[in-house]
This record gives C-alpha cells, structure tokens and sequence, in this order.
C-alpha cells in the first residue's frame, strides 16, 4: 500500500517517489534540526536548488537590488521561473523591476508546519513563473498554546552576530482558528578579507597548475593602453601619437612595450629616469575586490504573520427520496483570511570600480586622456 503526498493548493495528484514528479516534503522538524534560522536559507540547502541569490552572505550587486532577501531558482532557471506558494496561494514578490521575486525571509519561521515541493515544471496549471516547479509552503493551523524560542550565535573571530527571536500563538476550536507569528532577525557584518579562503580573489592558473592570488584588472588609480595599428605586420602607435604628448613620452620610455597596459603611479617608474606618472602593468596590480566586500551583510528583520479560517455553518431541510422523515443538513463554507508584513534593512558596500577600464582602448594625445 503506497502513501499519497499531495501538494496543497494544487490541482496536479502525483504520488511521492513514484512518478517522474516527485514531490519532496520538508518538516518543521527538519528546519529545525539544520540549525537554520530562516525558511530561504534551510531551502538553499537543497540539492535541486541552483544560483538564487542570498543577500545575507553577501552583496551580490544590483542586479537584485542587494536587498537582504533570500530567494529560490530550482534547476538554476531563475528565480523568476519558481513558483513560490502560501498555502496554495500566491505569494507577493519582493524586489524591483525583472528579478522581482518571493522573498522566503518574509515568513517568520514559528508559522512553519511544512513545505512541499514540486520539482517538475507546471506551467501548464500555473503559468510560466512554473517552469522549474512549486514550492508551497504551508503554515500551522491546528495549534493551541504559545512558544517563544531565540537563537544567537557569533563568529570565533567575534563577528557576524546574529539574533533571532520568534514567537507563535494560536487558538482552535470548534468554529475555526487563528494564529499570530512574529519574528526579530538581526545579522552582524564580517569580511572576507578577514578569512584566509576569502581575502583574497584568487585565480587558477593552469600551467603551473595551483590556486594564485588574482584581482581585477580595474584599479582605482586607472589603468591605459594606447592606441595603435598595424603597419606590415608590426603595431605601431597611432597618428595622434604626436611629440610631447603622454602617449609619444610612453612610447619612448618603453619603446618594447608601450602596447602593454599602464597603471597610474605618482612615483612613476624609477627605472627610466623620469616621472610620467605612469608605469608598466604588472599582476601585482590587480585590484583584490575581495578585501572591500562583505563575507555576512549587516541587515534586519522584522515579520509578522497572521492568518484565521472560519466556518459559518446554515442548516437547511433536506428530504431524502423514499423517506417520510425530514432530516437537517449542515453546510459549512470556510472563510480565510491572512496577513503578513515584512520590514528589512540591511547595508550594501559600494566597492571602487575604475573609471578606465582596461580592456577599452583609450588615445592619449596632448597630455590628456581622452576615450574614442
């Protein structure tokens, strides 16, 4: 005899494990054991799960406004193409513009009873925001008392503190119930450069082969390279390259070379004899963006969840055929009604990018820098 697990809310019936869409369930028990503090990042745990960002590690730029969310993206076909269910219904998204999607932050885990997943496209039923499947998470319903429960953790290099409290009530009863959950998360900063697997961007380099310090070619200081053409064969600078200019100075300092990239230096290179403010780029110039980015985002939450379902019950006559009795029939409509509210701050860090990028060509003429 085989158990059927359905997913809530949702008009596709497959059994679990035994077809080609399986369904996985989650328990409130099992968030709990992983020693997880929020629902998005026990579901980033899940091997199904690919690139969605998590904005409590780290900034992850601006393509999703670095807004402390946690979101999903099963297959790795985006985060727009899951769909994100509360009990069954659809949730609102968070963020802005195209990478607006669920935030699974937003539901205080004291709400939890359990989450159902769907690792099969459904858009058939749901539409294309189905494509790589349903998460449906299902809140408590059937629940007496009060629980309060806190967590709090740093670091062993005393950073990265973090604070979450929650706390659930409800009552059932014969005509329904409600439930109230609230939740405070706070999160402490930490760098990479503080961590030795992070502090620095590292590089594989092939030929030797081992992991090596790397960076990014565009400094802060700002990084050129001439112009040039090819005339028979061999580059030579271009027509604007005239007497007196930085670029014609380049040329003649490094007459070798002057097509490699050049890194601004106010000392110069002592080599040549004199300052031009400029000298040769070398590896150990690459910018190591590691050590200006966060490892843990400061942020702050706080949830609030509620939810209640009513059942209004209107008796009504009902003659069975062949029957002289008159018996009363109960129908009982059921009325629900739910409500959260999300608040998150946090802190994205703004890293210095140049403004002369190395991979551009750039014409140096008159003693200025100019793009063309």
């Amino acid at each position: 005899m085989e158990e059927e697990i359905l997913v809530t809310g949702s008009r596709l019936r497959r059994k679990d494990l035994t077809t080609p869409a399986p369904v996985t369930v989650l328990t409130r028990q099992q968030l709990q054991e992983s020693g997880r503090v929020t629902i998005g990042d026990f579901l980033q745990l899940l091997p199904e799960q690919g690139n969605a960002p998590n904005f409590q590690l780290n900034n992850g730029g601006s393509t999703y406004s670095a807004d402390g969310s946690t979101r999903i993206s099963l297959r790795s076909l985006g985060v727009t193409r899951t769909l994100v269910l509360v009990n069954g219904r659809r949730m609102v998204n968070a963020g802005l513009g195209a990478s607006s999607a669920v935030d699974l932050n937003s539901i205080p885990t004291a709400a939890l009873e359990r989450i159902e997943i769907l690792k099969d496209g459904a858009s058939a039923v749901y539409g294309s925001d189905a494509i790589a499947g349903v998460v449906n998470i299902i809140t408590r319903r059937r629940f007496n008392g009060t629980e309060l429960s806190g967590e709090y953790g740093i670091s062993t290099r005393g950073d990265a503190e973090t604070i979450d409290v929650q706390g659930v009530m409800g009552r059932t009863g014969d005509w329904g119930n409600f439930l109230v959950a609230a939740g405070y998360f706070t999160q402490g900063e930490s760098w990479l450069r503080d961590r030795d697997f992070s502090k620095f961007a590292y590089t594989y380099d092939y030929s030797v082969p081992e992991q090596q310090p790397g960076g990014s070619s565009r400094t802060p200081q700002g990084v050129i390279q001439m112009r040039r053409r090819t005339v028979g064969g061999m580059p030579v600078p271009d027509p604007n390259c005239t007497p007196g200019t930085l670029c014609r100075r380049l040329f003649d300092a490094y007459p070798n070379s002057w097509f490699n990239r050049f890194v601004r230096d106010p000392n110069g290179d002592p080599s040549i004899g004199v300052n031009l403010g400029w000298r040769p780029f070398v590896g150990a110039d690459r910018y190591n963006f590691a050590s200006e980015n966060y490892l843990t985002i400061p942020s702050e939450r706080i949830e609030a969840y509620a939810s209640a379902d009513t059942k209004v019950g209107i008796a009504r006559p009902r003659t069975p055929p062949r029957c002289r009795s008159t018996q009363a029939t109960t129908t009982s409509p059921e009325r629900t009604g739910r409500s959260s509210y999300p608040r998150t701050a946090s802190t994205i860090r703004l890293v210095s990018i140049s403004l002369l990028p190395a991979a551009a060509w750039w014409s140096l003429a008159g003693g200025t820098i100019s793009r063309t």
